[in-house]
């Protein structure tokens, strides 16, 4: 990510060049030459350097809790709306399966199987990098928009249950079917990764959610049985041979 001055053309990867440019080049070190935050549509001064690091870290706080992205896992099936913070939560399981993690901003070629090097890594390279600085094949735009509609009932979008019959439409029962299965992979994948929901939670939880599949499936049955007869029709055991 590159840092301008806002008062030369000079550019920087790192933001204390920028802050060491400004004292040096511009003389903004003193009470009536404040340090000016280094982020262009951001017009704070600081009377010192202490006072301006301590503002940028309210910028990436702000940053990094921003979800403006679906965003794709280079390991696995993930694929959520997620800012920095929750991606990096997720990475965290592909570490502790001991697997190389190749780091998702552009022009980035750092790996590592290490989570704390790969954590020091960010923090020095991509300390104030956006997902709109990740590589462009983990960004899904028409999931963004997909997933910014979902639950908006008041203004008639669409919901949940419609993406995936949209999404499935053309490949039939199967496809619907193996949809739903990845939809709840992914849920309860994000429950341990982003969450912190324990395996021993998510399984209990998994198990609970049989159930009442079980007694909705039972009174879906009771529900059409119930139509069918109402309406004058002839029902037939399945059951029998």
């Amino acid at each position: 990510m590159k840092w301008n001055c806002k008062y030369c053309r000079f550019d920087t990867s790192n933001q204390q060049i920028l802050i060491r440019h400004y004292k040096l080049k511009h003389g903004h070190y003193a009470r009536s030459c404040p340090l000016p935050c280094i982020h262009q549509d951001c017009p704070c001064n600081f009377k010192t350097e202490i006072a301006l690091k301590r503002h940028l870290t309210q910028h990436r706080k702000s940053f990094h809790d921003t979800v403006n992205a679906c965003l794709k896992c280079d390991h696995c099936n993930f694929l959520e709306p997620c800012n920095v913070k929750q991606y990096f939560s997720h990475l965290r399981i592909h570490f502790d399966n001991n697997e190389t993690v190749q780091c998702p901003f552009q022009d980035c070629s750092f790996k590592s199987v290490v989570h704390s090097s790969f954590k020091s890594h960010r923090s020095r390279k991509h300390c104030f990098s956006t997902t709109e600085n990740f590589r462009p094949e983990l960004i899904t735009n028409h999931a963004a928009h997909v997933c910014a509609s979902i639950g908006d009932t008041e203004t008639g979008d669409i919901s949940d249950l419609d993406v995936l019959t949209l999404n499935c439409a053309s490949g039939g029962d199967d496809s619907l079917e193996e949809s739903l299965k990845h939809k709840l992979a992914s849920l309860f994948l994000r429950m341990q990764t982003i969450l912190h929901v324990s395996k021993a939670a998510t399984q209990e939880i998994v198990e609970e959610l049989c159930t009442i599949g079980s007694v909705s499936s039972e009174l879906t049955k009771k529900a059409i049985k119930t139509v069918l007869l109402k309406n004058n029709c002839t029902l037939e055991d399945s059951s029998r041979p």
